[in-house]
């Protein structure tokens, strides 16, 4: 046959396809990047949205109550007093009464009403477990920690943890002069026993440090109970502007989990002094605050730590550290 008549059949060459999986694999590369970066951002945007909503809660309460939350119940250490507590094993703070203002009332109610029929920790933890989204920050992958229920031993079960931690001051939580070895003395807002009106901060609002951030641990790494809402005992759901954000630091805390989190380093003090914990996360920088004004602001990791300290305290008359947040 005419040999105009055959066609010759057109493909790739070994190098042609080693090329296009090249520019794919590059691609690649260069999208999975972005997409976490933006994953992130959104992660960060929910974040500072709760501590948005949580710094409205606050407010609600003081415009009902004309006065911040307690801190927690009780001093540090020690069973909570009665009342406000209704036995000694109602140890509650601040983020479990600002609950009826974060669309948490019935859980809020729940756990009051199971705490004051038994003082036993035990026989209430299974309504402790329950989640309260507002309190998770989605960038910890640990957030959300609730230990199962049914093994008090340890610590194990303290029911649902908050990424959220409340201004206590600009010291350790007790131990010091300046704050009082049952920590009922905080130069901050929210701390032991706590009845902070917004005209005590004479410092001005918006230098006043009202909420910030904190990283958990998972539920197999041990007795972490950093961020535990419903048994404060020793300030675990506050902060302390002593040390900057995002520190190296350790915490001081009854007990630290038995696998290290090297962003949350921690220190075992028992029932003992120099109780501590400090804002943390896992956003590159810094982390988020809410503001006793009600603003939430992003505070870099790198702020002056004198500016940090004076954040903390709602009594530093004059000084107004607000421009330097950033460095």
């Amino acid at each position: 046959m005419p040999r105009h008549r055959f066609r010759q059949r057109s493909g790739f060459t070994l190098i042609e396809l080693l090329v296009v999986i090249a520019i794919i694999a590059i691609l690649i590369g260069l999208l999975v990047p972005a997409v976490q970066q933006v994953r992130a951002a959104a992660a960060r945007a929910t974040c500072q949205n709760n501590v948005k909503q949580i710094a409205l809660a606050l407010h609600n309460y003081h415009d009902n109550y004309k006065v911040f939350p307690m801190g927690h119940f009780g001093t540090l250490h020690n069973d909570p007093s009665v009342p406000p507590a209704a036995n000694t094993h109602e140890r509650i703070g601040w983020a479990a009464l600002i609950m009826p203002y974060i669309d948490a009332a019935a859980l809020f109610t729940q756990v009051r009403a199971d705490v004051a029929a038994s003082n036993n920790y035990s026989l209430f933890q299974q309504s402790c477990a329950n989640v309260v989204p507002a309190y998770i920050c989605p960038s910890d992958p640990n957030g959300g920690r609730t230990p199962g229920v049914g093994n008090v031993a340890g610590g194990a079960n303290e029911g649902f943890h908050t990424n959220y931690l409340g201004c206590a001051g600009s010291t350790y939580f007790d131990g010091l002069p300046s704050s009082g070895s049952d920590g009922t003395k905080g130069n901050g807002v929210l701390f032991p026993m706590s009845k902070i009106k917004l005209t005590a901060i004479t410092d001005g609002s918006s230098n006043q440090l009202l909420v910030s951030e904190t990283l958990l641990s998972p539920i197999g790494a041990g007795d972490d109970r950093r961020g535990r809402i419903w048994n404060c005992w020793q300030g675990e759901t506050l902060f302390s502007t002593l040390n900057p954000p995002n520190t190296t630091a350790v915490d001081g805390c009854y007990s630290c989990p038995t696998t290290p989190n090297p962003l949350a380093p921690c220190t075992a003090i028992g029932g003992g002094s120099n109780a501590i914990q400090s804002a943390r996360s896992m956003h590159t920088g810094g982390v988020n605050c809410a503001f006793a004004d009600g603003s939430t602001r992003f505070v870099s990791a790198t702020v002056t730590l004198s500016v940090w300290q004076l954040l903390g305290s709602r009594n530093r008359a004059g000084i107004k550290p607000r421009r330097s947040l950033r460095r």
